[in-house]
């Protein structure tokens, strides 16, 4: 219990209410990005106070070659939420790398292939709403005025992937004291690629809206495998985590700055957890490093991920599908074939079209009595 005046701050440090922190000691000039009201700046350390102050610096805006003498000083504790080390010549560079990269998620997982009828889909007007994973009712959001269901519309059980990414990366989901990672439970493999595939999507057009304040950086780690193959080259021996092997496997040239995302704890790793064996690579200094940052697992059984980390998550369950097809061209054996999957055939042999609840399509169908 600490006292702050007349009142009392009841403190009760638990695995689930506390974050580990770190601790910083850096040599005057070290360049530095700091948090100033809401917008990642340009820093450098002055002055270090000694390990008897904990992580208390003298920081000065401005890079350290060419600082005005007259900007002020500020004496401060640097932690993970306040600050990172800055990797890259200046934040409008890491900045611009970050956007870039946000360009090549979008467009590499902007449309999906549908199964039932063979046709490309545009990600962005896909639907998907998830509950938690306790609710035992499926009550989906009303759309307003029909067409594309509306992706602000909720209600107390469901809530659209949209809603649900932007309450996971609000600045109050930052707080130590919160429950930071997910669990997504889903019913098949086909449910899995289009929650990846809407994931991506949705955090990098949600996150390349240019905040400054929001600079998490999406990765996703579909085959667990990779987690434990050994560092080839010395490129990757200096890379030192798992993690950024995975990342430099698909996107080499942005490796830095995966690398500055990682020392600010901004990863929003995208993690699949198809079987047991994929246990096997979950080490324990992994599973820190998926906790020291956001992680979306997504799993078809919630009791295989290890207590660690299950413990630190919140289990949602994929509660509806909206397919949206207006803009591909279906023919009467599509719609035979795409409502044929839709149709109930128990639980053994149900696929992701039994929970389908909002379906739009356009199709020229033939005569009446045509379509059976």
């Amino acid at each position: 219990m600490r006292r702050r005046g007349r009142q009392r701050a009841v403190i009760d440090p638990r695995p689930d209410t506390v974050a580990r922190t770190g601790r910083f000691k850096y040599k005057p000039g070290t360049r530095i990005m700091l948090l100033q009201e809401g917008t990642w700046m340009d820093a450098h350390v002055v002055d270090y106070f000694g390990l008897r102050d904990g992580n208390r610096h003298r920081v000065r805006l401005g890079a350290a070659r060419d600082t005005d003498e007259a900007v002020p000083t500020m004496v401060l504790d640097l932690n993970e939420s306040n600050h990172g080390k800055l990797l890259f010549p200046s934040v409008t560079k890491y900045a611009e790398s970050r956007a870039q990269y946000y360009k090549e998620l979008a467009a590499k997982h902007s449309a999906i292939r549908d199964e039932a009828t063979g046709k490309e889909l545009r990600v962005e007007y896909q639907r998907i709403y998830l509950a938690p994973n306790e609710e035992q009712v499926d009550v989906i959001p009303e759309d307003k005025g029909g067409g594309v269901p509306a992706a602000g519309s909720h209600d107390e059980r469901s809530l659209p992937l949209r809603e649900f990414l932007d309450s996971l990366i609000s600045a109050s989901a930052r707080d130590a004291s919160s429950t930071w990672s997910r669990i997504v439970r889903v019913g098949s493999r086909a449910e899995i690629e289009l929650l990846q595939q809407q994931l991506l999507f949705l955090l990098s057009a949600r996150l390349g809206e240019g905040s400054s304040r929001i600079g998490l950086v999406p990765i996703v780690i579909s085959s667990m495998s990779k987690l434990a193959e050994p560092a080839e080259g010395a490129a990757k021996k200096r890379s030192g985590s798992a993690l950024t092997r995975v990342f430099e496997s698909d996107y080499g040239a942005q490796a830095e700055m995966l690398k500055q995302a990682m020392a600010m704890r901004s990863l929003v790793i995208v993690l699949q957890i198809t079987d047991t064996s994929d246990m096997l690579h979950l080490t324990e200094a992994i599973i820190e490093e998926l906790l020291s940052n956001c992680t979306i697992v997504i799993c078809t059984d919630p009791e295989i991920v290890p207590e660690a980390l299950r413990a630190r998550c919140e289990c949602w369950r994929i509660a509806g599908l909206g397919l949206f097809a207006n803009d591909a061209e279906l023919g009467d054996k599509h719609l035979k074939e795409l409502l044929r999957r839709m149709l109930p055939r128990g639980i053994a042999t149900e696929s992701h079209y039994c929970r389908i609840v909002r379906l739009h399509i356009g199709s020229t169908l033939g005569a009446p009595g045509d379509f059976r």
